[in-house]
C-alpha cells in the first residue's frame, strides 16, 4: 500500500495541472445542466440545441488548453531528461578522469592507491617532527594549527624552491618554530637516515604538491559539480566517486580539508554535506596523539557507527 500510495502521489505532482483543467471542465459542464434549457419535463429542443453547439465551442477552450499543457509539461520533461543525461555523461567523463589522477600518481615502488599508503606514513613522520620543534622549543599551539603545519610541511617540503613556498605559507606561526621545522626537514643526512630507517624507497621530505596538486583540485571541483548539477541524485553520485576513494585517500583528504590550501572543503560544507570521509574506520588516526576526526567532524555519519550499533 506504501509504494502505491507513493506512486500516486508521484503522478499527481506530475500531472496536477491536467487534473484541475479536467475538473474545472467537469464542473462547468454540470453547471450548465441547471439552466432553464433543461428544466421541466420535457428539454427545450431549441436552447438544448444551442446549448449543445455553445457547450462544444466552450469545452473546446479547456481542451485546446489541455493539449498546450501537455506539450509544455512534454518539453519540460524532455528537457530534463536532457539535462540529467547530460549530467550523468559529464559525471562518468570526470569519474574517469579521477581514476585517471590516482593511477598517475606514483612515489618509489608505490603506485596508484597504495601510494596514499606511503604518503599518510610520511604524513605521521612529518607531525611526530612538529610535536619534536614544539617540545624543543616549548611552544603552544592549537591542535588544527599543529596539523596544518605538518600538512603543508609534508604537502611543499624543502628544497631549492620548496623551502621558499613552504616558508610564506606558514609565515602566521611563530617564525623560530618554522625555521626549526624547515632546518630538520632540510638536513639530507637526517633524512637519509629516515628514509633508511622506515625502508621507504625514496627521500621523504620533498614534499608532493607535484603530485597532489591537481588530484585535490580535480576532486573539489567534481564533487562542486555534483553539489550544483546533481539535483535530488547529488548524493547518490557523491556516493559513487566517494566508492571510489580508499581509506588512506580519505585520510588524506581528511588532512587536507584541515589545512590551509584545502580549506574550502570545510568552509563550503562539502566534505561534510556528501560525508567524504565516512568510510574512515574508527580511530584510524589516534584521537590521542593525531587528531580526533569524530570530534572536528560530527556530523559525517562514519560507516563504523553502524557495526557498533550507534545511530548515524
Amino acid at each position: 500500500m506504501p509504494l502505491q500510495k507513493n506512486i500516486w502521489l508521484g503522478l499527481f505532482k506530475r500531472h496536477w495541472p491536467l487534473l484541475v483543467v479536467f475538473i474545472v471542465g467537469v464542473v462547468v459542464i454540470h453547471a450548465f445542466l441547471l439552466c432553464d434549457a433543461f428544466k421541466g419535463v420535457k428539454i427545450n429542443a431549441e436552447n438544448a440545441s444551442q446549448f449543445g453547439s455553445f457547450l462544444a465551442g466552450y469545452i473546446g477552450m479547456p481542451i485546446a488548453l489541455m493539449g498546450v499543457l501537455l506539450l509544455i509539461m512534454t518539453l519540460l520533461e524532455q528537457i530534463k531528461k536532457d539535462k540529467d543525461e547530460g549530467f550523468e555523461k559529464r559525471f562518468f567523463q570526470l569519474l574517469d578522469y579521477h581514476r585517471g589522477n590516482v593511477d598517475a600518481i606514483g612515489v618509489g615502488e608505490k603506485a596508484g592507491q597504495r601510494t596514499f599508503v606511503t604518503l599518510i606514513r610520511e604524513f605521521r613522520m612529518t607531525l611526530a617532527e612538529v610535536d619534536e620543534a614544539l617540545f624543543a622549543l616549548k611552544k603552544n599551539v592549537t591542535n588544527s594549527a599543529r596539523i596544518d603545519l605538518a600538512y603543508m610541511a609534508f604537502y611543499y617540503g624543502t628544497g631549492p624552491n620548496s623551502t621558499r613556498v613552504l616558508r610564506a605559507s606558514i609565515a602566521q606561526y611563530d617564525r623560530d618554530l618554522v625555521d626549526f621545522i624547515i632546518l630538520r626537514l632540510d638536513d639530507f643526512d637526517w633524512k637519509k637516515a629516515k628514509m633508511n630507517e622506515r625502508k621507504l624507497g625514496y627521500m621523504p621530505f620533498e614534499g608532493h604538491q607535484s603530485r597532489l596538486a591537481h588530484y585535490f583540485r580535480h576532486l573539489y571541483e567534481m564533487v562542486r559539480y555534483i553539489d550544483r548539477n546533481g539535483g535530488e541524485c547529488a548524493e547518490e553520485f557523491a556516493g559513487m566517486l566517494r566508492a571510489q576513494l580508499s581509506n588512506h585517500e580519505q585520510a588524506l583528504l581528511c588532512l587536507n580539508s584541515l589545512s590551509t590550501i584545502g580549506s574550502a572543503w570545510k568552509n563550503e560544507g562539502l566534505l561534510v554535506k556528501f560525508r567524504m570521509i565516512k568510510n574512515l574506520p574508527e580511530n584510524f588516526f589516534d584521537p590521542k596523539t593525531e587528531l580526533d576526526v569524530a570530534s572536528i567532524y560530527p556530523e559525517i555519519g562514519y560507516e563504523y557507527n553502524k557495526h557498533t550499533g550507534t545511530k548515524s
